[in-house]
């Protein structure tokens, strides 16, 4: 749903959900350990972004005041809803035979 012209820009080919992605590895021999969504407040400037057809290209400044302003705040809303949505997956997983 976040995939956009970004994305392909950077090299992405596809975004998964945490269950998509979760069944991926479980197909292939692993186990989940955990799996959290992360940067809760990227879901809504990647779905913002997306919604009004951007280019793919980004603004450096952009980017630096994200970095500096929003994300840490969007690191604290993690710990309340990284469970439910975020921009960027974490797993941890481990082989089935370890």
């Amino acid at each position: 749903e976040l995939y956009s012209a970004m994305d392909a820009k950077v090299g992405h080919y596809r975004r998964y959900s945490k269950k998509q992605i979760e069944k991926l590895f479980l197909e292939n021999g692993y186990i989940v350990k955990s799996c959290h969504y992360f940067d809760f407040l990227g879901y809504f400037a990647a779905a913002i972004y997306k919604i009004l057809g951007k280019s793919g290209d980004i603004n450096p400044k952009s980017l630096i005041f994200y970095d500096k302003y929003i994300f840490p705040i969007s690191l604290f809303l993690d710990k309340f809803f990284s469970r439910f949505i975020g921009k960027n997956i974490v797993i941890e997983v481990m082989l089935k035979n370890e």
